[in-house]
């Protein structure tokens, strides 16, 4: 989805960088969105720690490499997770849900009298 949302969004910023299409960065938004999934799965405040550090080095090594803006890496990384925390808290609602209506279906019947 954010590699849809990222190419879609290119031509409509038309911003360049050395010749290329360059904000949102792609880079960064997938990088983003990977680790992000991966944090939000084992949900650890070392975890969260790493990803920090290592978002951050994504984001300086694209700019320290020449491949991006610093601005065009703030879009990616926004964009990946205003993708990603969205869907996370609607799967975590379609689960509960589910969990909710299965044990409905599963409790035995009391039978008074």
């Amino acid at each position: 989805m954010c590699v849809l949302l990222v190419e879609t969004a290119k031509p409509l910023f038309d911003r360049l960088h050395s010749g290329y299409l360059s904000y949102p960065s792609g880079h960064m938004a997938s990088s983003a969105a990977a680790l992000t999934v991966a944090a939000l799965v084992f949900r650890r405040l070392p975890v969260w720690g790493a990803w920090t550090l290592v978002m951050l080095g994504t984001a300086a090594g694209l700019v320290a490499m020449n491949y991006h803006y610093p601005t065009d890496t703030i879009g990616g990384f926004g964009l990946a997770l205003g993708v990603v925390l969205p869907l996370a808290v609607l799967a975590d609602v379609l689960c509960a849900r589910r969990v909710r209506t299965g044990a409905a279906r599963t409790r035995p019947k009391v039978m008074l009298g």
